[in-house]
């Protein structure tokens, strides 16, 4: 018998017709108290994210748009190709299939591209109406600044 159902039953089993038991209260059974929550999260309004956009280098600003209002990853943005976004189906679709990753070799970080974060992280969103038409101007990638090595512009362009 292990330690403890030995203490269940020494706190549950009646030893008289009162219903006492051995020991009032069973002290393996007790609830751990949850911390509060430490983050309180603040959601962006549409508003907010077009300005944010707005202010950022015309690089960026499609990567701000994509991940403040279709909730996309850094991650996610980063490993956007030209070949995930199809700008010809009814409605537009973007496909997330990767993510641009940090990881350390030989003592220093290097970005490469790998799977996304959850496999059911991999999915189709569709673009929203007047969105397509910010897609046309974007030569891939859309990013300048520590861009994935597997991702620089010629092999980006080779693989669509």
């Amino acid at each position: 018998m292990s330690w403890r159902s030995r203490q269940r039953t020494a706190a549950t089993k009646p030893l008289d017709d009162q219903g006492s038991t051995l020991i009032k209260v069973n002290p393996v059974q007790f609830k751990v108290p949850r911390p509060a929550t430490k983050h309180v999260y603040v959601i962006a309004t549409r508003e907010q994210v077009q300005a944010l956009a707005d202010a950022m280098p015309p690089n960026l600003a499609l990567g701000v748009l994509l991940a403040g209002t279709l909730g996309l990853r850094q991650g996610e943005v980063l490993g956007l190709q030209r070949r995930d976004i199809e700008l010809d189906a009814s409605p537009a679709l973007l496909h997330v299939r990767r993510s641009a990753k940090e990881v350390s070799e030989n003592g220093h970080k290097v970005s490469i591209l790998g799977e996304t974060k959850t496999p059911s992280s991999k999915r189709d969103i569709e673009v929203p109406a007047p969105w397509p038409a910010r897609f046309e101007n974007i030569s891939p990638p859309m990013w300048t600044r520590n861009r994935p090595r597997c991702c620089s512009p010629a092999s980006a362009l080779a693989a669509q």
